[in-house]
């Protein structure tokens, strides 16, 4: 895959969500960049990413066209795209 079709993951530390959705992204073998969200970040962050992306929560995975928000959609992405 290009740089181009590579997802974005934005990671929320201390997140077991996040936790948990990387360690699903990974055993998928899903190419992806994580962008590591601090709590000092989020509150600017997230104005950004809602009003650029139409993002509401982390964490989330992102590429344009697709969009898996929290680890309930990710979890679907990743069986989806994993033909489960």
């Amino acid at each position: 895959m290009g740089e181009v079709d590579k997802f974005t993951f934005y990671y929320l530390t201390g997140s077991l969500h996040s936790d948990e959705a990387t360690k699903l992204l990974d055993e998928a073998g899903i190419d992806y960049k994580m962008v590591v969200v601090g709590e000092r970040d989020s509150a600017a962050l997230m104005a950004g990413l809602h009003h650029d992306l139409d993002i509401e929560i982390l964490p989330v995975l992102y590429r344009p066209k697709v969009q898996a928000e929290g680890l309930k959609n990710i979890t679907k992405f990743v069986n989806k795209y994993l033909g489960k």
